[in-house]
């Protein structure tokens, strides 16, 4: 899994923008921790009904390691959704940083914006679900219509990671501080751009479920 060892500057800018906090047919929160009201879409002005089908939508998933977006893109890709890991080749590259602070932060994952660019420049017909957790991906909020995401208690996530057979990220003890410190550092940035947040401790089906509901949600958070 891609992570992001720096992504606090740029969505920190962010965040201002994107005030919206949104509960749908699962468990979604509010920003201060209680869950929203079933199947309401709230920007501060207006309620709107989940439901409402447009044309296209794209969705950024974002999250830590072990938070499941792989599988929820996996899915949705299986239902026929246009779906993009940024983890795979091509779409990241690894910057050192020049003067290292400590062990855990050695250097970043950044997308290739030109790749990223052009991805959301086609043309298709289907909604778009990216996956991503790298620090420039906040130039491109404006660019999708909900940034959603997919958080989970630590120890939830800690034994996903030690579990799973398709992905070593996370299995070594170095791995494992590193995501516990972007629980702590990383997640409150992500929380403070995001337009949706999602209990990703739930079953998956409850979890695409919603983020198939939001992307034929007729609502735009910018």
């Amino acid at each position: 899994m891609l992570r992001s060892l720096a992504v606090v500057a740029v969505i920190a800018v962010a965040a201002s923008a994107a005030a919206l906090k949104v509960g749908t047919i699962g468990a979604l929160f509010e920003s201060d921790g209680r869950q929203a009201p079933p199947s309401t879409i709230g920007n501060g002005h207006a309620l709107l009904t989940l439901g409402s089908v447009v044309p296209m939508s794209r969705v950024l998933v974002t999250g830590m390691s072990g938070t499941g977006k792989s599988a929820a893109l996996a899915e949705l890709g299986r239902r026929g959704y246009r779906v993009v890991e940024t983890d795979e080749p091509g779409w990241c590259e690894y910057r050192e940083y020049v003067e290292p602070s400590d062990e855990l932060h050695r250097g970043e994952w950044l997308w290739v914006e030109e790749r990223i660019s052009g991805l959301l420049d086609a043309e298709d017909r289907r909604s778009l679900f990216v996956e991503a957790c790298v620090r420039n991906q906040s130039k491109f909020y404006d660019r999708f219509d909900a940034v959603v995401l997919l958080n989970a208690p630590a120890d939830v996530i800690l034994d996903r990671v030690a579990h799973r057979t398709t992905n070593d990220y996370g299995k070594t003890p170095l791995e494992r501080a590193m995501i516990l410190d972007d629980l702590v550092n990383v997640v409150p940035l992500l929380r403070a751009g995001c337009t949706h947040e999602l209990d990703a401790g739930r079953p998956l089906d409850d979890v695409v479920a919603d983020l198939i509901a939001i992307a034929s949600s007729d609502v735009r958070h910018r």
